[in-house]
């Protein structure tokens, strides 16, 4: 295996969750697309007790972040998954390729649950609504910057 392979191997699901909605929302920015990842893990611990993606988040300059996004779009882009059009304000995601994305039952329901929390009639919310929607959660709003974030498992742990 190559280089690239390698290293697009090391953070699978989070790449196969970063490809997912990328595909369901063509020209995503990237606050779009790291919150509502952040939110498919939030829903996904709330029901296993582990993030789907297997990171950690920390309370970054705008809200929940992990480095890992960093390296993943930047092995995805390397590799000719995915390009950025930058349009002078923000940079929008596309998909160059589909690739194959393996997810359980459980993972299905979770994105899709997710996902409603995020559109208004099917349509991604706003960078801003987005992030006034993850300032809103508990675990957020007691997290001090550059702390890690915390869930708690449980359906009444994570408060809307």
């Amino acid at each position: 295996m190559d280089k690239e392979g390698i290293k697009l191997e090391e953070n699978k699901k989070l790449r196969e969750v970063v490809c997912e909605i990328i595909r369901r929302f063509p020209g995503i920015s990237r606050t779009q697309l790291v919150k509502s990842v952040y939110v498919i893990d939030r829903e996904y611990f709330k029901s296993t007790g582990r993030t789907m993606t297997g990171i950690e988040y920390e309370f970054y300059f705008y809200g929940p972040y992990s480095h890992k996004f960093k390296t993943v779009l930047h092995d995805l882009k390397k590799n000719n998954i995915i390009y950025e059009n930058f349009d002078g304000i923000s940079y929008r995601i596309f998909l160059n390729k589909d690739i194959k994305t393996q997810f359980s039952r459980e993972e299905n329901e979770t994105i899709e649950s997710a996902i409603k929390k995020l559109t208004r009639n099917e349509k991604l919310m706003s960078a801003e609504e987005i992030k006034k929607y993850i300032y809103s959660l508990d675990e957020v709003r007691s997290t001090e910057p550059f702390k890690k974030i915390v869930f708690k498992r449980g359906p009444n742990a994570l408060s809307e």
